[in-house]
């Protein structure tokens, strides 16, 4: 009976380490339900709270309040108290902007993303949006949003509208299959929806996603708006056809290849920092998925 133990045990542990080192990338603690969460093995709050316990009083994991990280807690914490703190009082900013996006034309789903989807917003917080549209009319959506976010310059308003990554409703399920793709789906807050398109996301994805994720549940959607119908959004619909989505696209992939230039992505990288189809615009110049595997990768190594 020990024999059969010690290694569920050991690869408990070994997960705990995994799932703390990918959010030491933030300098960002778990609690223990967040913990259980985004580990990679099925296991129950009570299992692993023992496990805890144990890393903790032999000093291999370190506790502050409730709160786990593989080091420097005592400021990681304060820093996640205040990220808290700071996302509340953002809360009604988050509205303000979901009010005006659900107004958009062709619009499904929205979703938050970013750090402020974990539950905390750092001190250079922006509003990271995830959206789903219409089958081919993904590239206009995005242009007359584009042009609402240069509007909002004027007012310096433009960070509250971060609108990086785009699919349409013939693309839910995602190409990019691994840990931090699962973890920013897992993590995935439901603002807008008109139907239950962040359900179909959910099931087009869920196989995969519970494959790195299999404690996953997914979000509620207590705060999440309708779409809105808009006598300027029914008109942009009724200029609106597949040949202007396509030129659209074109026209901003052109602007986008001069960018890749200018930024020196290694061409190994561009095909997941950038995508331009007619069913997804995604565009990430930090690479964060890459960075933030290696950094997982080079701690789980010395620890």
């Amino acid at each position: 009976m020990e024999n059969s133990a010690a290694p569920q045990l050991e690869s408990l542990e070994a997960e705990v380490f995994k799932t703390l080192s990918y959010f030491d990338y933030f300098r960002f603690p778990l609690n223990l339900q967040q913990l259980r969460f985004y580990l990679h093995v099925k296991t129950d709050e009570a299992a692993l709270a023992a496990v805890l316990q144990q890393l903790v009083a032999t000093g291999r994991v370190q506790c502050s309040d409730g709160l786990y990280s593989l080091s420097a807690i005592e400021a990681y914490a304060e820093s996640r108290r205040a990220g808290e703190a700071r996302l509340a009082e953002l809360q009604a900013r988050i509205d303000k902007s979901c009010e005006r996006i659900r107004r958009f034309p062709f619009i499904l789903f929205v979703g938050l993303s970013g750090s402020m989807s974990k539950g905390y917003a750092p001190e250079d917080a922006d509003i990271d949006f995830f959206l789903v549209t219409q089958k081919n009319r993904l590239w206009i959506c995005k242009i007359v949003l584009h042009l609402m976010k240069t509007v909002s310059r004027v007012k310096g308003s433009h960070k509250w509208y971060c609108l990086n990554y785009y699919i349409d409703d013939t693309a839910l399920r995602l190409e990019e299959q691994n840990e931090f793709t699962a973890v920013e789906l897992a993590s995935l807050k439901p603002l807008i929806d008109a139907g239950d398109y962040y359900e179909r996301f959910i099931a087009a994805n869920r196989d995969w996603l519970e494959s790195y994720l299999p404690n996953f549940e997914p979000q509620g959607k207590e705060r999440t708006y309708a779409t809105r119908k808009t006598w300027w959004a029914t008109m942009i619909k009724a200029m609106s056809s597949d040949t202007l989505n396509k030129w659209v696209m074109k026209l901003t992939d052109g602007e986008w290849r001069k960018r890749r230039k200018r930024n020196n992505i290694p061409a190994e990288y561009r095909n997941v920092v950038i995508k331009t189809r007619v069913n997804i615009s995604k565009r990430h110049y930090r690479n964060f998925q890459k960075k933030m595997l290696d950094h997982q990768s080079q701690v789980c190594e010395n620890l």
